[in-house]
């Protein structure tokens, strides 16, 4: 058996150790969460909601829906890429999804970011929550 270290853990265990950004080792975990109650939304449309420093880090988050209506999705993005976070799930039935896009976890952002969801499929009512788990320095 073989007892290996992240590359991280590798870093702080160094002589002398290597001081890692926050929200790399020890940064301070945040959540920020919004809802919107959607009545008759048009596909298309879309709904601005919490706002992520710069330089955080997303590590984490959710959406989390009523049943929206036939053929409706919701993904989660920012204002230039609408699925940066979450491509497009139906929202047909109630249910959570986590976002799952590892390509956006774990990047340090370099402006604020707007976190908006975009409605497709049909149009939407019921409840839509989101949650952004980051760290920050």
């Amino acid at each position: 058996m073989a007892v290996v270290y992240g590359a991280n853990r590798s870093k702080v265990m160094a002589t002398p150790a290597i001081i890692l950004s926050p929200g790399m080792w020890g940064g301070r975990l945040k959540v920020a969460m919004d809802t919107y109650s959607a009545n008759s939304l048009p596909a298309s449309s879309t709904i601005v909601t919490v706002r992520v420093p710069k330089g955080a880090v997303v590590v984490s988050g959710y959406v989390a829906y009523s049943a929206l209506g036939t053929g409706t999705k919701v993904s989660v993005g920012n204002s230039s890429v609408a699925d940066k976070y979450l491509g497009a799930t139906s929202t047909t039935a109630a249910g959570l999804t986590h976002l799952n896009k590892v390509d956006a976890l774990g990047v340090r952002l370099n402006e604020d970011e707007d976190i908006v969801l975009t409605i497709s499929g049909g149009e939407a009512t019921g409840t839509i929550t989101v949650c952004v788990v980051y760290v920050s320095e």
